[in-house]
């Protein structure tokens, strides 16, 4: 929703749908219980946050975005997710 006010975006469109692919992994993850459900879980919002992270660092980067309103949003917000990720890492 930050991101969407920040670049003018609104209506019902401006949400992003789940792929396919992991919606997939969401329900073989509903599928699971205990200690497997716990390892995938932590394993999907690991690789998730990486590419979370990931696509910050790009945005900021002298070739990512060429709006540098977005570029400041996504500098001020990669503390926080690497922070998180630390976080998550550490559950590994």
């Amino acid at each position: 929703m930050e991101l969407n006010a920040l670049l003018g975006i609104s209506g019902p469109d401006s949400s992003i749908a789940i792929s396919d692919e992991n919606h997939e992994r969401l329900v073989e993850l509903k599928q699971l219980t205990g200690d497997s459900f716990k390892k995938e879980l932590v394993r999907l919002t690991v690789e998730s946050d990486q590419q979370f992270v990931g696509f910050h660092v790009n945005a900021i980067s002298s070739e990512g975005a060429k709006d540098l309103a977005l570029r400041e949003w996504a500098r001020q917000k990669l503390p926080v997710l690497t922070e998180n990720l630390s976080e998550i890492q550490a559950l590994h």
